[in-house]
């Protein structure tokens, strides 16, 4: 049950680290290319507010790929532990010794 617990907190530290990464990646394009599109900015000129149209949409196809990208690696990160766990319930030590002829053993 223990390490249930201890799995999930591992996958769930995992995603946060991915969302923010890419919501900083993105983030940063903005700091650094925003003008192109106005960023922040109310007034913006007709070539802004048709770049402004393609940021948004690079924007969510970044995101999709990202969050569908994350969900795969999260999946491949549960199978992983999940198969740990099975190989560590079913994990036995069978202890082998030899005779000992002084104690009586045969």
């Amino acid at each position: 049950m223990r390490r249930r617990h201890h799995n999930s907190n591992i996958t769930e530290a995992i995603e946060k680290r991915f969302q923010t990464a890419m919501i900083g990646s993105l983030a940063r394009v903005e700091d650094y290319l925003g003008f192109v599109w106005g960023h922040n900015k109310d007034a913006i000129s007709v070539q802004q507010a048709e770049n402004r149209q393609l940021w948004e949409e690079l924007r969510e196809e970044i995101l999709d790929h990202s969050n569908y990208q994350m969900r795969c690696a999260l999946n491949d990160l549960r199978k992983t532990l999940q198969t740990m766990m099975s190989e560590d319930s079913y994990k036995e030590t069978i202890v082998i010794k030899q005779p000992n002829a002084e104690l009586g053993d045969r």
